[in-house]
């Protein structure tokens, strides 16, 4: 599905550059355009030390921890704040288009079009909730029907789970559908509560392994 917005900024608070100063010089520029680049991709949410992140090494890792996290909420944020302006924006084309429409199901869609004006003044300043579930639940057929093929619904867990399992496809060991869910539910705890992607992918999949 393309893309339907483009991230244009991110806030590089100066507590980063700080920490870059402090860097060998030959590792502070390749380490600020990895970093802005993750801030700028709206593809994804969370963490992970893959594609321009790559490069950092293991004790760059520790010392940005703090700074990808900050990133990745920013972007979980931005993510939900588009999705319930795509919803909005939804409801008014079709009212907009149907001279037909039924004066209850209006005043129903303006009522619920309010509702979504409140649901992103929340996400302006918080970025736990699930808003594509909520939409789900929220929207009627016709109207989500018409965001579905407009917007992509998934959230950062949708992507984690969808890297979790690109791994384990050439993983030789044997886990049950239980025991993955378990690694799983560990790495997506570890991104809440630390910012980390798939740090621990290897200690824990070593771990359930021989538990197994």
């Amino acid at each position: 599905m393309p893309r339907q917005v483009e991230k244009k900024a991110f806030l590089f608070y100066a507590s980063t550059l700080d920490i870059l100063k402090e860097l060998p010089e030959e590792r502070q520029g390749k380490i600020a355009m990895a970093l802005i680049e993750y801030g700028l991709d709206d593809y994804n949410y969370f963490g992970e030390f893959s594609g321009t992140l790559s490069i950092l090494q293991p004790l760059e890792r520790i010392l940005f921890r703090s700074v990808i996290y900050e990133i990745s909420v920013q972007k979980r944020r931005y993510y939900n704040k588009n999705l319930i302006r795509g919803a909005i924006k939804t409801f008014q084309d079709v009212i907009g288009r149907s001279s037909a429409l039924d004066t209850k199901i209006k005043d129903t869609y303006i009522d619920t079009i309010n509702v979504l004006k409140e649901k992103y003044q929340y996400v302006i300043k918080h970025d736990e909730r699930n808003i594509p579930e909520e939409l789900s639940a929220l929207l009627p057929e016709e109207v989500y029907t018409l965001f579905h093929k407009r917007y992509e619904l998934k959230t950062w867990k949708d992507y984690m789970r969808e890297m979790f399992e690109e791994r384990l496809e050439n993983e030789s060991r044997n886990l049950s559908d239980d025991v993955k869910e378990k690694i799983l539910d560990k790495l997506m705890k570890d991104y809440l509560e630390g910012g980390t992607g798939f740090e621990r992918y290897e200690e824990l999949l070593e771990q359930y392994a021989e538990d197994n």
